[in-house]
C-alpha cells in the first residue's frame, strides 16, 4: 500500500492525489491505527500532523484529504469538495484544475507567471494543464487565437528530415545528446511583450513572464538564440534541433569532451542542463525520436505503430 500511495520525491500534491485517486484510494478502508502504522505517506511532516488522529474509520482517500489540506496552499477548495466527487471523472477534474493553481503559485514558477490588474485583451481559448511523464504538470494555454493574427517570421527551424540525413552522413561510431531543461521558460520576456500572452483562470488575469509554450513562433526563438549561444560559444561540431543537440566522433573520449563542451557553452549562457537529459557517450542513442547507431537511423516499433 505505502508503494502505490506515498508521494514520489518532487511530486506535486494535486499529482500525487490524481494518482491515489485512479488507485483506487476511495475504497480503501482504515482505521486511525492502521493509518498510524502507514506513517508519512505525503512526504512531508508539515502537512501530516493530524494523521491518525481520528479513531472512526475512515477511506484512505479522505484520511490522504485530511493529512494535506492543513498547510495546502488551497486548502479552501479541499474541504468541501470531496463529498461532490460521486465519479472518477470528476474529481480527476477537479484535482486537474487544482493542478494549474499549483503551477500558477509554485515558488518555482515565481519567475515564469505574475498577476495583473490591466485587463489586457485575451487572445487565447482556455488554460490546459497537461501531466507530465515524471508526474509533474505544465501549465499550458490555447494561443490558436493569437497564432491567427502574429505576423510570420522569416527563420524558422531546420527540417528533421534533413538534419537526420545529415546525421547519417557522418557515419560516426559514438554519440552525446543534450536536451535543455525548460529551455522556453529560459528565456525571459520584454515587458512590453507580455500583454499579448496574458491569460485568464478563476476570475484572475496572469501573464507569462518567459517565452510561453503554444505560441506559433517560439520554437523558433528558443532555436535561435541557442543557436547564437553555440556559435559565439565555438561550440565542436553539432547538430540542434530547437532544444536538442547531438555530437558524435569515433570514439568515446572524443565525444565526451564535445558534449562536456556543448554543456559549458549552454550553462555559460543562462540555459539550465539536467543529469537526467543529458545521455551518452554511446554507441546506440535516441535522437530526433529515431533510433542512431553505427551511423544509421532504426526508427522505433512504438513511432512506427
Amino acid at each position: 500500500m505505502r508503494k502505490d500511495y506515498s508521494r514520489q520525491p518532487g511530486e506535486q500534491i494535486a499529482a500525487w492525489l490524481l494518482r491515489c485517486w485512479a488507485n483506487g484510494a476511495d475504497s480503501q478502508q482504515l482505521e486511525g491505527r492502521e493509518a498510524q502504522q502507514l506513517g508519512s505517506l505525503a512526504r512531508n511532516r508539515g502537512i501530516e500532523r493530524g494523521i491518525g488522529k481520528e479513531a472512526a474509520i475512515c477511506s484512505l482517500w479522505r484520511w490522504l484529504l485530511s493529512s494535506v489540506r492543513a498547510r495546502y496552499p488551497f486548502k479552501e477548495d479541499l474541504v468541501n469538495s470531496p463529498g461532490k466527487w460521486t465519479t472518477a471523472d470528476e474529481g480527476i477534474q477537479y484535482l486537474r484544475e487544482l493542478a494549474v493553481l499549483e503551477v500558477i503559485y509554485s515558488d518555482l514558477d515565481d519567475e515564469e507567471v505574475s498577476k495583473d490588474k490591466e485587463g489586457w485583451p485575451v487572445h487565447m481559448g482556455h488554460v490546459e494543464e497537461v501531466q507530465k511523464s515524471d508526474g509533474a504538470w505544465r501549465l499550458t494555454v490555447d494561443y490558436r487565437g493569437l497564432n491567427e493574427v502574429t505576423p510570420p517570421l522569416s527563420a524558422a527551424v531546420p527540417d528533421m528530415l534533413e538534419l537526420q540525413y545529415e546525421l547519417e552522413s557522418k557515419a560516426a561510431k559514438w554519440y552525446a545528446t543534450t536536451d535543455i531543461a525548460n529551455a522556453f521558460f529560459s528565456i525571459p520576456l520584454a515587458a512590453e511583450c507580455r500583454p499579448q500572452f496574458a491569460f485568464t483562470w478563476r476570475g484572475v488575469q496572469y501573464t507569462w513572464n518567459r517565452l510561453p509554450q503554444g505560441w506559433k513562433h517560439s520554437p523558433t526563438i528558443c532555436h535561435g538564440l541557442i543557436q547564437t549561444a553555440l556559435e559565439k560559444g565555438g561550440a565542436p561540431e553539432h547538430l540542434q534541433y530547437i532544444d536538442d543537440i547531438i555530437v558524435w566522433g569515433n570514439k568515446a573520449e572524443e565525444v565526451f569532451e564535445k558534449g562536456k563542451r556543448v554543456i559549458q557553452i549552454l550553462l555559460k549562457a543562462g540555459f539550465a542542463i539536467k543529469k537526467s537529459k543529458v545521455k551518452g557517450p554511446a554507441q546506440e542513442i535516441q535522437f530526433l525520436g529515431i533510433k542512431w547507431q553505427d551511423g544509421r537511423r532504426h526508427v522505433p516499433m512504438d513511432v512506427v505503430n
